[in-house]
Order: structure tokens, then sequence, then C-alpha cells
């Protein structure tokens, strides 16, 4: 570890407290801050392509984490960021628009919201925060479309009225301008 709160905490749980060395470690290790602190790995190669020198973390997986490996991968953290960043810089309602629920966070519902900028631009957002499967029904006149989601094989389809949501799946909706 080089994280210091992670040293001081390990320190204080082995010497002051008589934890076990391994107890601590494993803990630190599921929950130090140094795994969210890696440097950005652009490729495969030595040192992710982020230094010719020596980061303060090593970088770890580049081969299936790092930017050239999830480009062009629908599927892929990378390729939802950019597809979400895309939406919110096309759709004004995502940056300035007013939001009201549709649903709240009752189970077995999904949590559905929309935004609205107030000249035609609405966005609806339906997150599952659950581990089962929900359905999500919007009523009314349908000219809804899926532009972004956990699941890209949805992207740009028309909404049907009603979506299955799989566990922890999230979709957004565009309307009619």
């Amino acid at each position: 570890f080089r994280d210091i709160e992670a040293l001081g905490q390990y320190l204080q749980a082995v010497e002051q407290e008589g934890r076990s060395p391994e107890d601590v470690l494993t803990v630190l290790r599921a929950r130090g801050r140094d795994n969210a602190r890696t440097p950005m790995q652009w490729d495969g190669s030595e040192q992710a392509g982020f230094t010719t020198g020596t980061p303060w973390l090593a970088p770890r997986d580049q081969e299936q984490l790092s930017v050239a490996a999830q480009l062009g991968d629908l599927g892929s953290h990378l390729e939802l960021y950019r597809r979400l960043l895309s939406v919110r810089r096309n759709h004004s309602a995502l940056r300035e628009g007013t939001i009201s629920f549709l649903s709240g966070w009752d189970r077995p519902h999904p949590l559905v919201y929309r935004r609205d900028a107030g000249h035609g631009d609405q966005v609806i957002v339906a997150l599952n925060l659950s581990a089962d499967p929900v359905n999500f029904v919007l009523s009314g006149k349908n000219n809804w479309s899926v532009v972004a989601g956990t699941d890209p094989h949805r992207w740009d389809a028309p909404f049907p009225g009603i979506l299955r949501l799989a566990p922890f799946e999230a979709v957004v909706l565009t309307g009619p301008r």
C-alpha cells in the first residue's frame, strides 16, 4: 500500500488494537483507496502507456481495462461513458432542465425521473436499483427512444412502451423534439 491513510489504519489496527495483520490486509485490499487511484491505463504496453518512469501505483489488468482494449467494445465502461457524455451534450434537459419523479423507490418498481428543458427537450431515466428484473412501463403517447443505457443492445431503439429491466440496469430515453 502507498496510501498514507491505509498505512496508518494498518499500524493502528495491528499495533494498538492487536488485530492480525492478515485480517487487516484483507480489509484494506477490499476497501483501500489505492484500488481507485491507479494510473490511467492507455494500452497494454509496459506501465500501460501512462509513463516511461515509475508510477505511484503499478497498473493492473491493462489488457482488459485499458482504453485501447475497451475502445469500440460497446459493452465496456469506456463506451458507456462516451455514450452518456454524448447524450448529455446533445440534450439540454440533462444540463439545465427541471426534474420530476415518475416513480419512487418502492420496489419492485424502478426509479424513474423526467428531465425537461422547457422547449420540447425531454429525457426520461429509468434505473432498476434491485437484484431482480422489473418492468418499466410508460403510459400515454409513445414517441420515446432508448438512446443510452447499461445494455448497448437497446441503444437507438424505439421504446415499445414497456421494458423488462435486468437487475441494476439503467436506460435513458429521449422524446421527440
